[in-house]
């Protein structure tokens, strides 16, 4: 599958969609268009649709939550995502479904990626309570429409779990989200001629969970001891360089597909006012927005386990660094570009600057290229580590998410830094 086509596509889907007030909330829906699906099957030998959208995304699956009727019962049962309707892909495995209820939700997986490229996920906002009244937005598929729609609706009572959205919506939204300022408050399970109904987003993520689903949303994941952390959700990616590259080292290949849990890293690297929480008699003379440098690989995790976490795997790391890319830096192989990301020799002028003053990664990460090199707890104890981005010191090859050098536990040198990481938590 040719994923460049992809985007066009998505253009089309949105030149459909009901024109609206305000150009945040029109961007919000593009946003959302992108986690739709249609599911398609038939039953009892006629054909169904219905809607879906994404709640969970890595390299070889997506996690998708419908009305259970859609797919109850239901052979043959594919997907076709909005972001790219020219190919379907088959269902997977049903994680769980409220089998004959009426208003039952159910979640499955679609596995056996590439997806397209545009595609995202929707996160339940399950501790807003939309107010009678509301201004709420649906969005799906229409029975035999080839691209997705939205309506604006109004909440117009509650029952039990239930949203009652006015006026009725029509075939085919069964599954697709109920959305209130980009974030998802209800899921369409059933319409009538007067009303839409929808299961509030409480009793959707509730279930997920009951059903073993754990959603992984990125970003902010909070700040412990100072450190502020941004979660990472599982995937699968192509660790080291490929043998195109061109700056390949020789520890960086072969290519190979590695696995990464969930987890939890530093938003920056640790600055001096950071580490000053662990050593108190850090230099006060040293910026405190500067990252400290001149630290061994044994400080470096010590300190971080004083913060209660750890220092990043290489595998995280560069999982991290790359972003969701397969390119040579996380923002493509263009080098050209590279001074918008990164302190490196040809723009900082010898010395580290202060951390997160160039653009951060895709996954909201500052200086994973450059400014300092950043210890990881891979290496060959006890005289040898890692460490990864390159520094301020450096060319361009040196700062690429696949780069690795080694040095000796104990060294301490002017362009040594590091981030620290944690295991996921609820609350930091």
């Amino acid at each position: 599958m040719s994923l460049a086509r992809s985007a066009p596509q998505l253009r089309t889907a949105f030149a459909l969609l009901v024109l609206l007030e305000g150009s945040a909330a029109a961007q919000e829906l593009d946003t959302a268009v992108a986690a739709l699906v249609r599911i398609s099957g038939t039953r009892d030998d006629t054909p169904v649709r219905g809607s879906g959208f994404v709640v969970g995304l890595d390299a070889e699956k997506a996690t998708i939550v419908t009305a259970a009727h859609v797919i109850e019962g239901v052979q043959q049962l594919t997907v076709t995502f909005a972001a790219d309707l020219a190919e379907s892909f088959p269902a997977g495995k049903v994680l769980g479904m409220d089998a004959g209820s009426p208003n039952g939700l159910a979640v499955f997986q679609v596995r056996g990626g590439p997806f397209p490229a545009d595609v995202t996920f929707l996160r339940f906002d399950a501790e807003s309570r939309p107010a009678l009244g509301a201004s709420l937005y649906l969005l799906g598929f229409p029975e035999m429409a080839p691209a997705p729609r939205t309506a604006q609706r109004v909440l117009s009572a509650r029952s039990g779990a239930l949203l009652l959205i006015d006026q009725g919506i029509g075939e085919g939204f069964s599954g697709g989200p109920v959305l209130q300022d980009g974030k998802v408050v209800g899921v369409i399970t059933d319409t009538d001629d007067q009303t839409t109904y929808a299961a509030n987003a409480r009793v959707a993520r509730e279930a997920l969970e009951g059903w073993g689903v754990r959603l992984c949303v990125p970003g902010p994941a909070g700040t412990l001891a100072g450190i502020e952390y941004v979660r990472i959700c599982p995937g699968t990616f192509a660790m080291g360089s490929a043998p195109a590259d061109r700056f390949a080292e020789d520890d960086e290949t072969p290519i190979r597909q590695v696995t990464v849990s969930e987890f939890w890293i530093g938003r920056t690297e640790v600055t001096n006012a950071q580490f000053r929480q662990f050593r108190p008699g850090h230099p006060a003379k040293d910026g405190d927005a500067l990252p400290v440098v001149k630290v061994t690989w044994s400080e470096a995790n010590a300190a971080c386990e004083s913060f209660g976490g750890r220092l990043p795997t290489e595998a995280e790391w560069e999982y991290a660094a790359r972003a969701g890319g397969e390119t040579l830096w996380s923002f493509g192989a263009d080098e050209a570009l590279i001074g918008d990301y990164a302190w490196l020799d040809q723009n900082a002028g010898g010395a580290p600057h202060p951390v997160a003053t160039k653009k951060p990664n895709a996954w909201g990460l500052y200086d994973m290229h450059g400014n300092v090199w950043e210890w990881v707890a891979g290496g060959s104890p006890p005289r040898h580590r890692l460490l990864r981005g390159g520094s301020f010191l450096d060319p361009a090859r040196f700062l690429r998410s696949a780069n690795r050098i080694a040095d000796e536990t104990e060294a301490r040198k002017r362009n040594f830094g590091f981030r620290c990481a944690r295991a996921p938590g609820d609350q930091p």
